[in-house]
């Protein structure tokens, strides 16, 4: 069904992905942490996940601005306010991640 939601695809070549045990666990974690954070605010969400013949597709919500880093490289310098708002939501996203095990 067709939402009309933009949406970010990143491509995966299977060779790569199966050249090594650490290039699969690399993919599967990957996939498993999105899995995780479904639904939880302040992380980028998966929408799907498929493949094709050589290539594994994954497809993320669009974030509108880019990302963490394209941020910090247009905005070098930003208001207290805004810079504490941004350290308060990163240390909540990260905090959730921790607990599910993703980062330590």
């Amino acid at each position: 069904r067709f939402s009309g939601d933009l949406l970010e695809m990143k491509i995966i070549d299977k060779k790569q992905v199966f050249e090594s045990a650490h290039n699969l666990q690399r993919v599967l974690d990957e996939r498993l942490a999105y899995e995780l954070c479904e639904g939880k605010p302040l992380i980028r969400q998966m929408r799907y996940a498929f493949q094709g013949p050589g290539k594994l597709y994954l497809l993320f919500e669009h974030c509108r601005g880019g990302n963490l880093s394209d941020l910090l490289t247009l905005h070098s310098q930003m208001r207290e306010n805004q810079a504490r708002r941004l350290a308060a939501e990163l240390v909540v996203a990260i905090e959730y991640l921790q607990t599910q095990g993703i980062i330590h």
